[in-house]
């Protein structure tokens, strides 16, 4: 079974989305879709194996893209319906492909089939053709690469050049004729362009950043690559206790012949470098844009505080690196005491997508084996989905592009929710409730009279000097289901064997003969978004794009200036109105999350409770004045800005109390 590397760290360096997906909702689509497949399941027509990626008539040359990979780590992008599509990328004459010549072109398809009119191009603009070479369809075969040779090499100038490949798509039978544009998940810029004669995409757009990069390669001669040469792309957060060892996930990524057997890199701290050595085992592969994801470690500061580290590569297997001038950032934090972590799973799904069953399955997995699991599920794949609502925060600054895909405390995002990085989503599940988290929350909440309304309250404490947060909150629900068809969970997995998901427990159920063997099944979903303190998302149904909404309208954090600080926020959250939504939510079964959200975007911690009913919780409301005998004081006062006041000031002051209650007081 095939399974790719699907680390990403979209909101800290916005490097690359991950996840075999699909675009979001499919009754309200735009140009683009991206569709979905199992790993290792022939949903469009290849086995998922290792296809060969360099045909032997094109020997003597050097396979170069920016997808490297096998057709197992591909994905189909369309408009789903009859088009002529223009696709490709740009070519930059670097130190490495300066003064080479493109011999030809390796290009992936799904099928071939209603595909007409296929032709290789080469632009130095987009607007003139300096080659444009008609291929035979008969020449063509579905499922597997295709190497097609230039009639004459083409020299690549040193102002770069774009390449990519012309077809038309007669009729729309198949997966493979709706999403016939294959592409990765490693988005570099402008490694996927294109454009149809569909509404809204006659010029050509730079869908890299969205998409990934096209998956074709190019066959190059007369170039020079190195043995070794590689950078550190992007990292997570390193979070440690003061002077302790940090350790961060990277994508290390190669432009050299040779795999990657050591790497020696040092890191600078507030002008202090220092040097550390790491060997893998087994080795990292190399090659061009080769993407691995290794775990790196250095010597953190002392200083209760954030900071940030530059990490350079010195040498690779012992020579020294070419690439050394290429600088990582590394955020980093050092908290003053260990504290339990809950870590936060954020899936985009719908009943509408038929590969999400494994979204479910994983959720479902680690709610029963992590005891620190916090789900949110987000039912945003279709609008005719009796769960969804889009009362929440963006959902593409989540790198949640389609379904299923997830993120992990905002920290790794646009995961599958099954596989994950590939080693299944209880691995990084592991790795992201590991990490040291920089504050510690709990959470309380309960209904008003009518059930309409949930008061919710947080207790914050700080683990850190000079930290700044925000706090929202979202509702969940668990055992939601119901008997319409609204509610029935498409299910492709339906056409699979036991052989083709790799004979995986968790998955057979799905497939033909399985217990939810069938292509609609009804199930009990789990931590089902019914509410948040975001406003609502809006689509543009014509290209899919998300223009407002996602606003955290919760009271603003004063934040911590030492370690051990406290504070208390509020928040009154709206019940849904939708009556299928509000026909399945049962009381006893919903529950409040608060999540506290550092400045780069991440969760720096969260918490769950159940909501109480009105009763319980005003008498827990009750309980908690009396016993705090002693009446509250004063003990810092803020701007709407978080800037700290000696004495009142006009307008609206954020006024913190000795007990952690956070006031809005208007000054006169």
């Amino acid at each position: 079974m095939v399974r790719r590397l699907l680390f990403c760290v979209a909101l800290l360096a916005c490097f690359f989305g991950a996840g075999a997906q699909v675009q979001r909702v499919a009754d309200n689509v735009g140009p683009w879709v991206k569709c979905d497949r199992p790993l290792g399941f022939p949903a469009v027509g290849f086995s998922g194996v290792n296809v060969p990626l360099k045909a032997a008539s094109l020997d003597g040359t050097t396979l170069w893209g920016y997808y490297m990979g096998d057709m197992g780590g591909l994905s189909g992008l369309g408009v789903s319906q009859p088009t002529t599509y223009w696709v490709g990328y740009y070519v930059e004459s670097n130190d490495i492909l300066k003064g080479g010549s493109i011999s030809g072109v390796n290009v992936p398809l799904f099928t071939t089939d209603n595909m007409t009119d296929f032709s290789v191009w080469i632009s130095k603009n987009l607007s003139t053709y300096d080659v444009s070479q008609d291929v035979p369809m008969e020449n063509l075969k579905g499922g597997a690469y295709n190497a097609i040779a230039l009639d004459e090499p083409y020299a690549i100038p040193e102002t770069g050049v774009y390449v990519g490949v012309k077809f038309t798509i007669s009729k729309v039978v198949t997966q493979g004729d709706a999403y016939p544009v294959l592409t990765s998940d490693n988005a570099y810029d402008m490694s996927l362009i294109m454009k149809t004669n569909v509404q809204g995409t006659t010029s050509w757009g730079n869908y890299s950043s969205s998409y990934g990069s096209f998956g074709m390669q190019l066959f190059l001669s007369g170039i020079n690559q190195p043995a070794v040469s590689a950078h550190v792309g992007a990292t997570t957060t390193a979070v440690s206790l003061s002077g302790a060892d940090a350790t961060i996930r990277a994508l290390l990524l190669s432009n050299g012949k040779d795999d990657i057997s050591s790497i020696d890199y040092n890191v600078e701290i507030n002008g202090t470098t220092t040097s550390y050595h790491k060997d893998f085992t087994p080795s990292v592969a190399g090659g061009f844009n080769s993407v691995n994801e290794v775990e790196l470690t250095f010597k953190a500061p002392e200083a209760i505080l954030s900071y940030t580290a530059n990490l350079n590569i010195e040498k690779i297997n012992g020579i020294a690196n070419p690439e050394s001038n290429q600088t990582a950032i590394v955020n980093g934090k050092v908290v003053s005491r260990m504290a339990e972590r809950k870590t936060v799973v954020e899936e985009f799904t719908g009943t509408g997508c038929g590969w999400c069953p494994r979204g479910w399955v994983g959720m479902e997995t680690l709610k029963k084996e992590q005891p620190n699991f916090i789900g949110i599920a987000l039912h945003l794949y279709n609008t005719n989905d009796p769960m969804y609502l889009a009362t929440y925060y963006r959902t593409d600054k989540l790198g949640l592009l389609g379904a299923p895909s997830c993120a992990l405390d905002r920290n790794l995002v646009g995961l599958d929710p099954y596989y994950g990085t590939g080693r299944y989503i209880t691995e990084d599940f592991k790795y992201c409730n590991a990490i040291l988290p920089d504050v510690v929350v709990d959470v309380t909440g309960g209904f008003n009279e009518d059930s309409t309304m949930v008061n919710v309250k947080s207790d914050i404490e700080y683990l850190m000097d000079g930290s700044k947060y925000s706090v929202a909150y979202v509702l969940t629900a668990d055992s939601l289901k119901g008997t319409t068809t609204s509610w029935r969970q498409t299910n492709y997995y339906v056409e699979a064997t036991a052989a083709d998901v790799d004979y995986d427990p968790m998955l057979i159920p799905f497939c033909s003969g399985g217990e939810y063997g069938s292509s609609y099944v009804y199930l009990t979903f789990n931590d089902v978004m019914i509410g948040s303190s975001y406003s609502a998302m809006t689509f543009n149904r014509f290209t899919g794009a998300i223009t407002g909404g996602g606003e955290n309208k919760a009271d603003a954090l004063t934040g911590g200036e030492k370690a051990g600080d406290k504070e208390t926020n509020s928040y009154v959250l709206s019940m849904p109105t939708k009556s299928t939504l509000k026909a399945a939510v049962r009381k006893d079964e919903v529950y409040v999350v608060a999540l506290v959200i550092a400045e780069d975007g991440t969760i720096a911690n969260a918490a769950r409770a159940k909501v109480m009913s009105y009763d319980d919780y005003t008498a827990a409301r009750i309980g908690s004045v009396k016993d705090d005998v002693a009446p509250a004081t004063e003990v810092a006062r803020y701007t709407l800005n978080g800037v700290k006041l000696t004495v009142p000031q006009k307008g609206v002051n954020i006024v913190k109390m000795s007990n952690g209650e956070v006031r809005k007081v208007v000054v006169r």
